[in-house]
């Protein structure tokens, strides 16, 4: 981050967001990007997760086909839409999960897995999704009429600098409609490979490896609600003592109660491990496939299954996770920056100490 006298050097100034800025405008923060062939990747299995639903087999197809129209259905009017008129991105907090509630119905509706498996797997993608619709309609008014959320504040800095298709997209409108498409085509193309899996595999069964899985998913999700639980008593016991400690502060304490002792961002990490468990879940079914369809499709099936857990992390840890939040609050909060040098970023461990 900026030194005060490196600021004072450049002319830099402080924005209504709390973010640097130079003196022609632009902001000025450090933009961490993804290691490259992670970021390459992220933009090449999409396509390749697609063009394997469309044309190595028509195993998922009609899945597949259902759950784009799906996708649009949720996506057009909830933040394709909102966010052209109000030039905001926070948007996406709504869609993105609608768009996995609609996987869930879609694993219940078109499945031919047994009942108890699909049931589950249909709960899984409802409780991922609806826990993060209700954390956006609490917080519905900062998204109508408050300010961006930082980790959308922060995607702006990556469009400034690396635009889309080598530099030709320049607009800032255009860009938050092609990242607000790039967000659903992740769910349609490499995100459902799991629901695709559990909800056809007609010989499931609750294998010990389908029950590990499961398990690892469901203490994830315990763990993820209880971070926010925590937080959000420590949030509630700070305001009590006259502190402000809401969301988009300046200044205050900083959380480092019960599990954000551990980690920074417990909610992002137990959210990933939750996939991580998911897709443990899905190798019997992935085994079992390989003889229903060709060996170019099954290994591309294998590929964007073993994907999951990677992308997902690109997007808990450098897209709109743990990165970007951190950008804002290291500006408007000089705990954080003790708090960094203590407390690991994403994956849980022990509190480290700090000597000046």
């Amino acid at each position: 981050m900026p030194s005060e006298a490196l600021k004072k050097a450049k002319g830099i100034s402080i924005d209504e967001h709390g973010l640097p800025r130079l003196p022609d405008g632009r902001r000025w923060v450090q933009v961490i990007h993804a290691p490259k062939f992670l970021e390459t990747a992220s933009h090449l299995v999409p396509v390749f997760g697609l063009l394997t639903f469309f044309y190595t087999s028509d195993h998922f197809r009609k899945f597949a086909i259902w759950n784009i129209v799906a996708h649009l259905i949720v996506f057009i009017p909830t933040v394709h839409i909102p966010a052209f008129f109000t030039e905001k991105f926070s948007w996406i907090d709504l869609s993105w999960p609608l768009g996995l509630l609609s996987l869930g119905l879609l694993v219940w509706c078109l499945g031919t897995s047994p009942l108890s498996i699909r049931a589950f797997v249909g709960f899984q993608y409802f409780m991922i999704g609806g826990r993060m619709a209700l954390w956006i309609l609490v917080n519905w008014k900062i998204v109508v009429k408050g300010r961006e959320l930082p980790r959308y504040q922060y995607r702006r800095l990556v469009w400034e600098e690396k635009p889309f298709f080598f530099g030709l997209v320049s607009n800032t409108t255009i860009s938050m409609q092609i990242e607000i498409c790039e967000q659903w085509i992740w769910n349609v193309s490499w995100l459902c490979m799991p629901a695709m899996l559990h909800a056809q595999d007609t010989q499931a069964s609750w294998s010990p490896l389908v029950i590990v899985g499961f398990a690892i998913w469901a203490i994830s999700f315990y763990l993820e609600t209880l971070g926010d639980k925590q937080k959000f008593a420590w949030v509630n016991k700070k305001m009590k003592e006259g502190e402000i400690a809401g969301l988009g502060r300046k200044g205050g304490k900083v959380c480092d109660a019960g599990l954000w002792r551990y980690t920074r961002h417990p909610n992002y990490f137990f959210q990933w491990a939750g996939w991580v468990g998911i897709v443990l879940s899905c190798i019997p079914a992935l085994l079992r496939l390989q003889g229903q369809v060709s060996q170019v499709a099954w290994i591309s099936f294998a590929v964007i299954l073993f994907y999951v857990p990677v992308g997902s992390y690109l997007m808990m840890v450098y897209y709109t996770g743990s990165i970007p939040a951190e950008v804002y609050t290291v500006q408007t909060r000089t705990e954080y920056k003790e708090y960094q040098k203590t407390t690991n970023m994403f994956f849980p461990g022990p509190p480290r100490t700090h000597n000046a």
